[in-house]
């Protein structure tokens, strides 16, 4: 072990004092082993778990009181240590820092156990203790002999230590002890382990949206999507869409895992897209690497991470089943009969008699099967219409407040660039209010086909 021990000279005494110091030496030496110098040595470990190997960390040990028998000036030293993987080591002087034969006290009439005090300072650049969750504990060797039926334990205290954070530095704070002409030794053990890393990734399977999205959520923040690196996309965007992905965000880790829970869910993306509720969801985090629903909320608590981990959740939503559009039943129209005795109101549109409230009435025509136009077309027409609202599998995709084609509220959709695959168009018509006629919707539905492989006919 290195000594660091500074022994302050003797220094001559007048006569007067030498029988008086000498009567002081003999008292301490009947309540004291037999020695006036008493040491202990202190060892110093650093464990790195998950983190670079090359990050190196920064160390100050302080003595108190700076007195007596050793004096430091400078009243501190520095070091510092590298880390190694566990607590098993190897130890060496890359990770650990051993001090040996510090003054423990107890001699020249000084009263009580010294205290040397172990800071984690920093790390060296371009490392962080930011980056790090630091613990420290220490420990005696011959712990059996430092029981309270010991004798020097009983007369002197017994071994302890405290630990704790001052100023955002972790500290171990502790005695080193000598009994028995046996220097122990007091190790502390500082452990950082590094932190973990978590983003989401997007998947889709939808043959009716080309470009689907949805906003990720980590920890309840809308994460920003970033290049497969990680780096945020310029200018920013809170959306991701098939393949992409979220920022790396950075978690925490302690000795049971991630100081905080780890929830990621999603929500709906751009306006127009799909809602998330239109998608049936599953997740993968990779090996290892737990995620727990919870139903309410839709989202999942992940598990399992460790210190270092580069977290990966994919997300895939797969599109739910359009239900088959089945056309309403329209009861047939029974003319009222006109009891004998009465004379009929002669009101157009079903008015009754006594009464001019005319009711409102539509149809729906339109595209219906292959739609092998340039544009496929819904049309409503009717009266006491004041407005209709257009709906291609539930996506809300125009409004008119009047009539756009003579008579009619029509609905042109380009087919160009659509999908093969089936498309339900439902019209809701609101009627005016002075016909008492509640909005009804109609229903029609028209396909995108694939197209037919025409062979060639040859001749000869």
């Amino acid at each position: 072990m290195q000594s660091f021990t500074n022994r302050a000279r003797s220094k001559a005494l007048p006569r007067r004092f030498m029988l008086t110091g000498a009567l002081a030496l003999v008292a301490l030496a009947a309540s004291a082993p037999a020695t006036f110098a008493w040491h202990g040595h202190l060892q110093v470990k650093k464990i790195n778990v998950g983190g670079p190997a090359q990050d190196a960390f920064n160390f100050k040990l302080e003595k108190t009181p700076n007195l007596y028998e050793d004096i430091w000036d400078p009243a501190y030293k520095s070091f510092q240590l590298h880390g190694a993987t566990s607590a098993a080591g190897p130890w060496t002087g890359w990770n650990s820092k051993a001090f040996g034969d510090l003054w423990a006290g107890y001699d020249h009439g000084f009263n009580e156990w010294v205290t040397y005090k172990v800071t984690e300072q920093s790390a060296e650049a371009p490392a962080s203790l930011a980056n790090y969750t630091t613990t420290v504990a220490c420990e005696i060797d011959g712990g059996a002999k430092w029981i309270t039926d010991n004798a020097v334990t009983q007369q002197y205290g017994m071994w302890s230590y405290s630990s704790g954070v001052s100023n955002g530095t972790t500290y171990a704070a502790t005695t080193v002890r000598w009994h028995d002409q046996v220097r122990y030794t007091t190790t502390c053990t500082f452990t950082n382990r590094y932190r973990a890393r978590v983003r989401v990734k997007k998947t889709f399977t939808d043959t009716i949206s080309d470009k689907p999205s949805v906003s990720a959520e980590i920890n309840g923040t809308v994460r920003q999507h970033a290049s497969g690196n990680g780096t945020p996309i310029v200018p920013a965007d809170t959306t991701i869409e098939n393949t992409e992905n979220t920022v790396w965000v950075d978690v925490p880790v302690g000795p049971s895992g991630p100081l905080t829970p780890v929830v990621i869910g999603e929500s709906n993306g751009d306006a127009g897209d799909p809602p998330v509720s239109a998608y049936t969801a599953t997740i993968d985090c990779g090996t290892g690497v737990t995620a727990t629903l919870d139903a309410p909320t839709g989202k999942w608590t992940l598990g399992g991470i460790a210190p270092g981990q580069d977290v990966t959740c994919t997300i895939h939503n797969t599109r739910k089943p359009v239900p088959p559009v089945v056309p309403p039943v329209i009861p047939p129209v029974v003319p009222p009969v006109t009891p004998p005795g009465t004379a009929d109101s002669g009101v157009a549109g079903g008015a009754t008699s006594g009464s001019t409230t005319v009711r409102g009435k539509a149809r729906l025509a339109g595209t219906v099967g292959c739609a092998s136009a340039r544009y496929a077309q819904a049309s409503v027409s009717g009266s006491q219409i004041r407005r209709v609202t257009f709906y291609v599998n539930g996506r809300k995709v125009k409004t008119l407040n009047r009539a756009n084609a003579g008579k009619s509220f029509r609905l042109r959709y380009l087919t160009k660039g659509l999908k093969t695959g089936s498309y339900a168009v439902r019209a809701r018509v609101e009627f005016s209010s002075a016909s008492k006629t509640s909005p009804r919707s109609y229903n029609l539905q028209f396909s995108r086909c694939a197209q037919r492989v025409v062979k060639p006919t040859f001749t000869g």
